[in-house]
């Protein structure tokens, strides 16, 4: 009948590597043990156990037990969603700098369309001035016709001497 192997404490050397062979009752675990024991040895006479606890000591605590399958995928989770954040990140920075772009454009449009208006508005205003000097220009020249044919004879001599006077001023703005 079978017996399962009855569970001891690891006692290591300074090899990190199992001294106590016989404190174990497996006897599968005596002949690996014997065989690394065999040939662990280099051709240099330097155990080969010897580095590879140098380099697991250097890298990690050679008694602490190697991460499970639950702790590898949290640890690959943690990568993963690094990762996604990092890529949305980048996705959101791109995202921003489009919209920065798009808002740019919007705002140069806008700028060019309310420069366009001001210029219509000024030239709207000018034109406006200008039919209003025209306007006036006319009127006035109506006026001064009307005075300049008027008849003087039939007016008392303070009226005459007035529009005598407005006719010699508009004869001078004239340069007649």
């Amino acid at each position: 009948m079978f017996q399962p192997p009855r569970p001891c404490a690891p006692l290591t050397g300074e090899s990190g590597f199992r001294t106590d062979v016989a404190a174990c009752s497996s006897p599968l675990r005596q002949v690996l043990q014997g065989f690394e024991e065999v040939e662990a040895r280099c051709s240099d006479g330097m155990e080969f156990g010897d580095d590879l606890a140098q380099a697991a000591a250097t890298t990690e605590d050679p008694s602490k037990r190697p991460d499970g399958k639950k702790t590898e995928k949290k640890k690959l989770r943690q990568r993963s969603t690094i990762e996604a954040l990092d890529y949305l990140a980048a996705k959101m920075k791109e995202t921003d700098a489009a919209k920065e772009i798009k808002k740019e454009e919007r705002c140069n449009k806008a700028f060019a369309l309310q420069e366009e208006k001001i210029k219509l508005e000024r030239e709207k205003f000018l034109e406006k001035i200008k039919l209003e000097r025209e306007q006036f220009d006319f009127q006035r020249d109506l006026e001064e016709e009307r005075i300049l044919s008027l008849d003087l004879s039939n007016m008392t001599y303070r009226l005459q001497q007035y529009y005598e006077g407005r006719q010699n001023e508009i004869f001078a703005r004239r340069g007649c």
